[in-house]
This record gives structure tokens, C-alpha cells and sequence, in this order.
């Protein structure tokens, strides 16, 4: 190929037109076929043959249509050579009357160059092909030269240009035919020999440029054609400015003849007609032109199935591109052999990166995400791209703090993948520390943002076949996104919403993301609090129905909760995340208090407690949420408005406490001092309606039985704020703070009595005065070792299990070891197993009770209960029982069963 051939090829290139409509092989094959053939004297160019030797010279059966008996076929063969020659030509009688109108290939009539009819002045054809290469004995596949006399005696030359079914011919210009015969004698003539080669060369592809070879060696071509020998190199390049992308430079010793090829087939490009379908030519390489030929491929491409660009560098230092357009076959597989040029002359584009992103997208499936984009995965046009990606984004119902995503996966469905080479937050792309892209095989991409600035992703994941997932987060705005392990592999984006919230505010700082007071969009779901559980039954179900839907809500009980005297529901929806947005606005009234927004997001369950006593009226609620961390919040109420702040700085206990007084009129009493109700009060917060509750000691006191001379009372008022009696009741009661069993009722109780012996503190019975009556409970304490003083001296008495008596213990008068009155207490009863009793916090706790003289003999250790009981071997004397335990938290005790 010369200078001006190239000059011609480039403009060609160039000046195609993009838009040609036929675009495929079995386009070009529509195209070309159907290019009619009406003339009744056509002449077709392949030579059917019975059994003949091509030597020979002798005439063959012709396949020409209409007056053929007027046609004569020769064959032969260029003398020395490997080329053979068939003629069609008219009988000298009739060329005046019949002439060759047409020549065909295959029922393709040929075509030259800008000319629509090539042969309509011809009465002799000949065609030339190579016999080695062009071995079927049946016809010609790969004519290379046509000679054409017409009847004017002027001879014209055309070759095969390589389009498809050999249809167009370039006529040959005059200075191209030096040494071609005039004749027909074909031997000797050196050039048109040559020419012979050359093209055989080009069209049996003998000098091939493979873009599919990657050895660093190269490779070698000994062409058998025309005995030259070319030496191929190939060094495998990074492209500049185009991350991702690699290539192949080839290089070395091109000839004219040189053809690019890919996995042995050769590649075309478009050739554009200004009145017809365009149609496709090889592509050559001319050493005299180009110097090296560059192969674009994706840099994950290692088999190089699929190549996108190619680059011709000249000597002039202009580069010059095609871009893959091949299409798929039916079975979805790609030859890689149609080729269009672009516009670019530039050694480095700079639509380059674009364009190899396009085509990445075309041929490997391959995407560049950019977050918060929602447009098409490329926006440049080309006719085989197509969107691959969809997106959404939405808040993720169940966060807490509200957050937000956006979304992308393949817009072929969820079941189809995406291969994704590049993650861009606005034009700035992300850095990985480890595992980056490309990420293969994707289902979605999934990147958490706070709504209150939805441009900066803090956290992603990656979602892959079989439900496994990929974490990564970013901690700075410089940092890299480094993979998050806080989740494993098989939970779902669902299983772990409630822990999002917690790693944005973790990271808040550092990226520099704001607070906004951002409501949820879900649904809120309105609880009936005073929903209860039937008796009987483990659970209840009722449901919320809204305009949009009906949610089930599941309540189940646990009695005793926090302790005897009270009872806990708890309100669940069960949900994917395992968690639910509550509305504030209670079912049959009533209003949570928390925050601006009419939700509560995140929402795990709602405990509702109530008193035993008035099981219709819900006293507190517990709101637990499940966020990084699971906590629960109380909210207290008056009327009909639940808030935090009514218990804060409280326990749950003394929540409970303050709210049965509001809601109850009831109060607690501790039995060993009942007028404190300090005791039962934050200190941060103290109970505003225990505040205006007293409990005051009489002076007046009832009198006991003649018969109770050993028996004393205690009695006490229990008062309103406005000091009037018989408008409280009492919520529970304890025994030096830890809980009694003494069951308390809704009736109001104006006065406290304790009744004890006259030498122990230890209550006896107690009794709740009302206005129809009292309530009597009695201590009911079950004791394993006791003591009388006599003489001066201390008794130790054991039970006998099984006789209702007591034995003498052996235990000094004043036992300095506690391990010893341990190990008595064992050896009564091995069945028995004493349970710790709730540890009281300082010695003053207990100040005041048991008696002198064995509080002096056991030091710290605290003595208490109270009972009678004959004891065995002391006359009948009564003595006094008690259980023990030390009174510093941590140490050993013993106590009752």
C-alpha cells in the first residue's frame, strides 16, 4: 500500500458514517444478496468442473444464464506459477448480438468501486486465483485479479478488494499495469506475478497481525506465499491517564500485506457509501506507515476476550483509532471483526478513558459507579450501548438516626450481576486499602448516607450470590474505605440496620457530616398500652390497623417483674430487622413524648408495667431500642402524656414508685423505719408526688390484750398532702430495703401498725388499717439456730429437724469464727441450701437491731428474725431465733430458707 493508498484508507476511516444501518455480518450478507439479478446473459464466475485436469486446458461446463451456448469457458495456468485462470468469453459470431452484462460470485453480482455495473461492455472475463490456497476443486473461493476485454478490444484490470462474498473491485490505474499482459499469455511477466502474490497474501491472510498474541517474545511469519519472512513484536503497556486499561503494542516488520486479525479471523472496517449500504474491508498495516499497532484491552481482560480499541501510531507522530462494533451472534458470542474509525488524531486522547469505559460496558459488562447518580451507567451514544444499571434511593426504614441510601444493581433485574471497576463520590473516585475494585458479580451496591448531607457515603455494602455481603467503611474525608468486619458474611442489610446509626455517629467527625432533625418516613404503628393478657394464656395478639395496611402486635406477661407486686407486658411487631417505628399516638388516647417528630425509629419492644393491685392502669412504659447498642428508655405520665423527663435520673424501681403514686395513690413502706420514704427517692430527681406523702408515728397508741404483756405496738398515720388520712394506699413493702411478700391491695389504708416482742425490733405482725376494716400479715420466718441469755450467759439451740424441738448447738459463748457457725448450720440439714438474701450496702443499714450482748459477741455480724419453740434440755425456757449475715457487701452469709 502507498502513500496515497493510506492517505485514501485514513479519509476513509474517518468520513465514515457511524450511523450505517448495516452493522453485522448477516446484515452485510442480507445486503449483498439481495442485489438483483434479472439479465438474461449474466455470466457467474465459478466454474463447476467434472473430472478434469486443470493442466489440460480443456473447456469445463459454465454455469452462465441465458444465451450460453454463445459462451465459451478456458482454463489454464499461469505458466511457473501456482495461479490458475478461467475465461468466459463470447464467440467471435456473436459478440455484435450477445454480450456479458453481468458477472457473479456465488449469486452476488460484482461491483466496482462508485460504479454500480462493472462489466457491461465485456465479452471476454477471465479471473485469476491461487491454486495452492484456493484448493476446492469445485470453484473458485478467493478470485484475486479479474481481466475484462470489451468490445472495443480496450483491456481493464480489477482486484478483490476482500469484501465480503468477494463482491467489490478496485479497477486498476494505468501505472499499476506495468508488465501485465495484453494477451492471452500470462507467463513471464514478473510484476503481474507479484501482483498475484500480494494479493494472495492479503486475502488468505498469510501476513497476520494478531491483537489476541501477548508473548513478550513475539512471533515470526515465513509467508509461503511470497517467501518473506517478518519478525512481530509485542510488549504488553499500561495505558497513561486510563486506569484500569492495558495494551498490546505490536511492532516490528509490517508489510504491505500485513492484516490485522483476531483469534484468526480478520478485522474490517466500515466503508460508507454516500447512496448505498455501507460495507465492511479488511484492515491493513503498511511498515512504510505505521510503526506501531496498540491493542486496547480492560486490564481484568487476562484471555483477552474482548478487545475495545486499537490504535495505528504513524511516523509522523499521529495516531490514528477504530473502536470494536461487533455485535453478538444468536448464541450471544462475538467474532470481534467489525471495526469503525473514530475522529481522533491525538497520541492521548482525551475522550479516551470515556470511550474505553463505553466499550468496557459494551463488551465486558463492566460499570463505573458514581454514587447519587442517577443517570445512564455511560451517557455517551453508541449503537450498541445500552443502560445496564438502575437506581433508587429511599430512606432504610428502621435506622437510627433516620439514614438514607442509595442504591444500584442491574437493570436486566436482581438476578443479573454487575462488574464494577470504579466508585466515584462526585468527580473524586474512592481508594480502597485492601480488597478494591474491580468487584465482580454484584447483585447491588448498596451506600448509607445521613440525609442530612447525602454526598458523603460512610459506609457500603456489597451484596454477591448466594446472600453474602461485603462491608467497607470510611472514617475521614481524605481516608481510604477500608472493609468493615463488624458484620458477618451472611447478615443482611436488614439483620443489621439497627447498628448503622451507631457507626455514623462514629465516624461523623471525621467526615464532616452534619445533624439535621430528619423524620422517618415509615409508617409509625400506634400500641394500645393497656392491652393485657387474658388469664391463662402466655400471650395476646391484637393488631394496628391503618389506612394502608393491618400489623399484627404480640403481647406477652412476665408477673413479678421487677419484683412481687407488680407485672410487665410487652408490646412487639415482628419485622425483618427484628425492630418497628412507633407512632407516638397511642390507640384509645394518649401521647409519647420524644423528640420533634411524631415517631420513634428503631423501636426493638415497649414494656408496659402495671400494679398487681389495679392491673388496668399502665403506670410506666420502658421504650427499647435497638441501635448500636441496645437500651431502654422510661417514660413516666400524669394523664394522658408519656415523657421522659417525669422519671429521669430514676431507676426503673424507683420510676415504678413514683409513678404508682401518681397514678395510684400508692406508696411504699419500709418496716424499719416506715416514716422515711426518702429511701425509696433519687437523688437527682426526687418523686414530686412522694414528695407530698408523709407517714407520721402516733403517740396515741392502741391497746394490746392484758394477756400481751411481753408485746408491744407500733402505729403510724399515713397521710395527703393536705394531711388527710384514707386517700393512700400502699404499693409494696420491705424489710431493711429488701422485699417482703407481704401481697398489698387497691384499698386505702389510713394508719400502719407493727406489732413486735418487747425485747427485738423483729415485726411480728402487721396491719393495714382501712376504712371497712384491716389487713393482718404475719411473719412467717422459719429459723435454724437460736440463742437465749441466762444468767449472763449465751445458749445455742439447733433445729431437730423432724422432732419440733431443739438441741443444744456447740458453739462458744462468744464464737469469734463465723466459719464455724457456717458449718453448724450445714450439718443441720444437708437438704437445706441457704439463698442469699439482697445485700444491704452499709453497716448503718442495720444500726439498731438485735441485742447487745450478741451484737458484742459477733462484731459485725447482724442478727435477725424472731420465733418461739420449746428448747429441748432448757427447762422449757423460750428463747429467740435468727438468721445471720454479714453486713459489708461481698462477704459470706446465712440466712433463713
Amino acid at each position: 500500500m502507498d502513500s496515497v493508498e493510506v492517505d485514501d484508507w485514513i479519509d476513509e476511516l474517518i468520513s465514515t458514517d457511524v450511523s450505517v444501518d448495516c452493522t453485522t455480518e448477516d446484515c452485510i450478507d442480507s445486503c449483498s444478496s439481495s442485489c438483483s439479478v434479472d439479465s438474461l446473459s449474466d455470466c457467474e464466475l465459478v466454474v463447476r468442473e467434472d473430472e478434469w485436469d486443470i493442466d489440460n486446458g480443456s473447456n469445463k461446463r459454465c454455469k452462465c444464464r441465458g444465451n450460453k451456448r454463445h459462451v465459451s469457458v478456458k482454463t489454464g495456468t499461469v505458466k511457473g506459477t501456482n495461479f490458475g485462470y478461467s475465461t468466459h468469453a463470447i464467440d467471435p459470431q456473436h459478440i455484435r448480438t450477445t454480450q456479458i452484462s453481468g458477472v457473479l460470485w456465488q449469486n452476488a453480482e460484482l461491483e466496482r468501486i462508485g460504479f454500480s455495473n462493472l462489466f457491461e461492455t465485456a465479452y471476454s472475463v477471465t479471473v485469476f486465483y491461487n491454486k495452492i490456497y484456493d484448493d476446492d476443486p469445485y470453484s473458485i473461493n478467493k478470485p484475486l485479479l479479474i481481466r475484462a476485454k470489451d468490445d472495443g478490444q480496450q483491456i481493464h484490470w480489477f482486484e478483490n478488494i476482500g469484501s465480503h462474498a468477494n463482491k467489490r473491485w478496485r479497477r486498476l490505474r494505468q501505472d499499476e499495469l506495468k508488465e501485465f499482459p495484453d494477451e492471452n499469455n500470462y507467463s513471464g511477466k514478473k510484476e503481474f506475478e507479484t501482483k498475484l502474490k500480494a494479493l494472495s497474501c492479503r486475502l488468505f491472510v498469510a501476513h497476520r497481525i494478531h491483537i489476541d498474541f501477548d508473548q513478550n517474545k513475539g512471533y515470526e511469519i515465513d509467508c509461503e506465499i511470497c517467501s518473506e519472512k517478518l519478525e512481530i513484536k509485542v510488549q504488553q503497556d499500561s495505558v497513561k491517564d486510563s486506569e484500569g486499561y492495558k495494551k498490546y503494542n505490536y511492532s516490528g516488520e509490517f508489510s504491505e500485506n500485513s492484516i490485522l486479525v483476531y483469534r484468526r479471523r480478520q478485522l474490517t472496517f466500515q466503508k460508507r457509501l454516500r447512496y448505498k449500504t455501507g460495507y465492511y474491508l479488511p484492515i491493513p498495516v503498511d511498515k512504510d506507515n505505521f510503526n506501531i499497532v496498540s491493542a486496547y484491552y480492560w486490564k481484568e481482560d487476562d484471555q483477552k476476550k474482548n478487545p475495545l480499541l486499537i490504535e495505528f501510531f504513524s511516523d509522523n507522530g499521529y495516531s490514528y483509532w477504530i473502536e470494536n462494533i461487533s455485535s453478538p451472534d444468536k448464541n450471544g458470542n462475538y467474532k470481534h471483526d467489525k471495526w469503525r474509525a473514530l475522529p481522533w488524531t491525538e497520541r492521548i486522547p482525551d475522550e479516551l478513558k470515556g470511550r474505553l469505559d463505553l466499550l468496557n460496558c459494551i463488551y465486558n459488562k463492566v460499570v463505573q459507579i458514581k454514587i447519587g447518580s442517577s443517570g445512564d451507567c455511560h451517557p455517551k451514544r453508541h449503537i450498541l450501548h445500552r443502560n445496564r444499571i438502575s437506581y433508587g434511593y429511599s430512606e432504610d426504614y428502621g435506622t437510627d438516626p433516620v439514614l438514607f441510601s442509595h442504591k444500584y444493581w442491574n437493570s436486566e433485574g436482581t438476578r443479573k450481576s454487575l462488574n464494577i471497576s470504579e466508585i466515584y463520590v462526585g468527580s473524586d473516585k474512592q481508594n480502597f486499602r485492601s480488597v478494591g475494585p474491580p468487584f465482580r458479580d454484584v447483585k447491588m451496591l448498596i451506600a448509607y448516607v445521613s440525609p442530612c448531607d447525602k454526598d458523603k457515603p460512610f459506609l457500603m455494602c456489597l451484596e454477591y450470590e448466594n446472600k453474602n455481603y461485603k462491608w467497607y467503611q470510611k472514617k475521614n474525608k481524605q481516608g481510604y474505605w477500608e472493609e468493615y468486619e463488624g458484620f458477618p458474611d451472611k447478615r443482611t442489610p436488614g439483620d443489621v440496620k439497627h447498628q448503622l446509626g451507631g457507626i455514623l455517629d462514629k465516624v461523623r467527625q471525621g467526615l464532616g457530616i452534619g445533624g439535621c432533625d430528619q423524620q422517618t418516613g415509615a409508617e409509625g404503628i400506634q400500641l394500645d398500652v393497656n392491652e393485657v393478657v387474658p388469664a391463662g394464656k402466655s400471650f395476646h395478639r391484637y393488631q394496628y390497623d391503618s389506612s394502608s395496611r393491618k400489623t399484627p402486635i404480640f403481647v406477652t406477661k412476665a408477673e413479678k417483674d421487677p419484683l412481687l407486686g407488680f407485672f410487665k407486658n410487652t408490646h412487639k411487631v415482628y419485622s425483618k430487622g427484628g425492630t418497628f417505628v412507633l407512632s407516638k399516638d397511642l390507640q384509645n388516647g394518649g401521647t409519647i413524648i420524644a423528640g420533634s417528630s411524631g415517631k420513634i425509629s428503631s423501636v426493638k419492644e415497649v414494656e408496659v408495667y402495671f400494679w398487681d393491685a389495679n392491673p388496668k392502669i399502665p403506670i410506666l412504659l420502658g421504650i427499647t431500642k435497638k441501635t448500636q447498642k441496645e437500651y431502654t428508655t422510661y417514660y413516666g405520665t400524669l394523664i394522658q402524656r408519656w415523657g421522659p423527663s417525669q422519671v429521669s435520673g430514676m431507676d426503673k424501681q424507683q420510676a415504678l414508685d413514683h409513678q404508682n403514686c401518681q397514678k395510684n395513690n400508692a406508696i411504699p413502706i419500709e418496716l424499719t423505719d416506715p416514716t422515711d420514704l426518702e429511701r425509696f427517692k433519687a437523688k437527682d430527681n426526687p418523686s414530686s408526688c412522694l414528695k407530698y406523702k408523709s407517714v407520721k408515728s402516733q403517740k396515741s397508741l392502741p391497746s394490746l390484750p392484758s394477756e400481751a404483756v411481753d408485746y408491744k405496738v407500733e402505729s403510724y398515720e399515713i397521710l395527703d398532702v393536705h394531711k388527710h388520712t384514707g386517700t393512700t394506699r400502699i404499693s409494696r413493702v420491705t424489710y431493711n430495703e429488701n422485699p417482703t411478700n407481704i401481697v398489698t391491695t387497691d384499698a386505702f389504708v389510713s394508719q400502719l401498725r407493727i406489732y413486735k416482742w418487747n425485747n427485738s425490733l423483729i415485726p411480728l405482725l402487721v396491719e393495714f388499717k382501712k376504712s371497712s376494716g384491716s389487713e393482718w400479715h404475719e411473719n412467717l420466718a422459719t429459723p435454724l439456730l437460736i440463742y437465749y441469755t441466762t444468767d449472763g450467759h449465751n445458749k445455742w439451740f439447733k433445729d431437730s429437724v423432724g422432732s419440733g424441738g431443739w438441741t443444744k448447738a456447740e458453739l462458744d459463748n462468744k464464737p469469734e469464727d463465723y466459719y464455724k457457725i457456717l458449718d453448724e448450720l450445714n450439718n443441720i440439714d444437708k437438704t437445706r441450701n441457704p439463698c442469699k438474701p439482697p445485700e444491704t450496702g452499709t453497716s448503718a443499714a442495720l444500726a439498731g437491731v438485735g441485742t447487745a450482748a450478741v451484737g458484742g459477741a459477733l462484731g459485725s455480724w447482724a442478727i435477725f428474725g424472731a420465733s418461739s419453740a420449746p428448747i429441748a434440755g432448757a427447762g422449757g425456757i423460750t428463747g429467740f431465733a435468727y438468721w445471720l449475715y454479714k453486713r459489708s457487701k461481698g462477704d459470706p452469709w446465712v440466712r433463713q430458707i
